[in-house]
């Protein structure tokens, strides 16, 4: 459990169910039953505005 909570909202659900030699399924399964989002959260760039200032700028 404690590798799901680690890895949740950071890495993929494929990739958190091979760390943890289980289905994707049985991943979905755990993390809904322990209240966990397996959402990936994009990393915020360090700068202002990430990406959508860059693609103002490129306009």
């Amino acid at each position: 459990m404690r590798t799901l909570r680690q890895m949740a909202g950071k890495e993929p659900r494929a990739r958190i169910a091979r760390a943890l030699r289980r289905s994707p399924a049985a991943v979905t399964f755990k993390a809904f039953k322990l209240r966990v989002s397996l959402r990936v959260r994009k990393a915020r760039a360090a700068g202002a505005g990430g990406r959508a200032a860059a693609v103002r700028k490129a306009r």
